[in-house]
């Protein structure tokens, strides 16, 4: 899996000299002998010193990540797949999703947690890379303390310094905060720039070089994006995941019908018209004049429809009718690479849809309905988050991704990696 380390060695080097007798070589071979100790007494030093240095390797012997862009990669708590040397050498930054926090605003691991964190900490380190490494908190379910917790002094205090305290004692690079999704009352817009505030401070004390990022949702999709007023707290982070995805799924209610593309890149039908790549985009970095700082997301899941009848009009073939059973869609939202390939699902060949610039794969005759992620169209993602300047992309998630890494590699293009682009606003706002 990954390389052996190959560390310095001393050596001690004999040259010639005349044979003397015995008595006469001792002051030599005790002089020699204290040399000897005092610099392993001088290393065991620089050891003691060095080991409160949160770093997981010395920055000059890292192997420089060749992309100029983010390329930021999301590792799940719960898959069971290999992390590799691989991988992380196509990532500029590396985050575990997700630790816990309770009620309290501590941090802590659930169930099997810590081996995943630590197998991720290890490949980087065995990489020899300048990947950096993040966790991420809250998500789907760990989401509900925020409010709590930041608004009451000393769990927002507790909250920063387990934070600070787990980003010194594992020696990582940052945390994400995913609150998912910050509401839109004065007291939340009040209380997340100053906790933004107060940790940037506080993890200024770990380490100079500490990183910040959030979490932000879809624009014009349910008004999720008016809590976040970035005008108040974009001084404290380093960038932005954009959530740019889910606006088609087979989702157990009434929205699991028409099917459609998560992370379109244009397009929509009905009033879902808006929900798309595009327009969250457009929104954010118009509203902020800041594209360095968003990052667009890649799904690396596949998603699926079962009961999927025939298009919603003619002409948007990505958009059809599926039937609801009780309610619900029938299907799978989060299917990995490993799963499609163990249940025995074709990707090949896929149909095009030029208008959202993805994939698709309809069988007429069982009714089933995938939608995911190709080279095609994240060919298509990464040219247009090089035309919009935008820092760059996050992937949801690495380890969906099959054994080949065919996605990751797609991501990881010397084309989109060899960019450079001016903080500057193309979209016509």
């Amino acid at each position: 899996m990954a390389a052996k380390h190959e560390y310095n060695k001393l050596s001690l080097v004999h040259l010639p000299r005349k044979e003397v007798h015995s008595e006469k070589r001792i002051p030599s071979i005790l002089t020699r002998t204290i040399a000897v100790l005092f610099v392993f007494a001088l290393l065991a030093l620089v050891s003691i010193g060095s080991e409160g240095v949160p770093q997981l390797r010395n920055s000059r012997d890292l192997t420089k990540s060749p992309c100029k862009k983010r390329v930021v990669g999301y590792y799940s708590e719960w898959e069971g797949t290999e992390i590799t040397r691989s991988q992380l050498g196509k990532l500029t930054h590396a985050v575990f999703a997700f630790i816990h926090m309770d009620s309290e605003g501590k941090l802590q691991f659930k169930t099997n947690q810590k081996e995943r964190f630590e197998k991720l900490k290890t490949a980087v380190k065995n990489a020899n890379s300048d990947t950096k490494v993040m966790i991420s908190i809250g998500g789907d379910h760990n989401s509900e303390n925020f409010g709590s917790v930041l608004s009451d002094s000393e769990k927002k205090s507790m909250f920063i310094d387990s934070i600070a305290r787990f980003i010194r004692q594992h020696k990582i690079h940052g945390v994400d905060i995913y609150w998912k999704w910050l509401g839109n009352s004065e007291t939340e817009h009040h209380d997340f720039p100053s906790f933004l505030k107060d940790l940037k401070e506080k993890l200024k004390t770990v380490r100079d070089d500490s990183i910040i990022s959030i979490v932000a949702p879809q624009a014009k999709m349910d008004r999720r994006h008016d809590g976040y007023k970035f005008d108040d707290f974009m001084e404290y982070i380093d960038f932005v995941n954009v959530f740019s995805m889910d606006y088609y799924g087979p989702w157990p209610n009434q929205w699991g019908t028409p099917t459609g593309p998560s992370a379109p890149l244009y397009g929509g039908i009905g009033v879902k018209k808006h929900f798309n790549v595009d327009s969250t985009m457009k929104y954010y970095t118009c509203m902020t004049e800041d594209p360095s700082k968003f990052n667009m997301v890649i799904p690396f899941y596949v998603r699926l429809w079962k009961n999927v009848k025939e298009p919603i009009s003619s002409g948007t073939e990505v958009f059809r009718r599926a039937d609801l059973k009780n309610g619900a869609a029938v299907g799978n939202s989060y299917m990995s690479r490993w799963t499609v390939d163990h249940e025995g699902w074709e990707l090949t060949p896929a149909l095009w849809d030029d208008v959202t610039k993805t994939p698709y794969v309809w069988n007429q005759e069982t009714g089933n309905f995938l939608t995911f992620e190709n080279k095609k169209s994240i060919e298509a993602k990464l040219a247009y988050a090089i035309e919009h300047n935008l820092g760059g992309v996050w992937i949801h998630l690495v380890d969906k991704d099959n054994e080949n890494e065919e996605l990751l590699r797609a991501v990881a293009s010397k084309k989109f990696c060899a960019s450079e682009s001016e903080n500057k606003v193309t979209y016509d706002c």
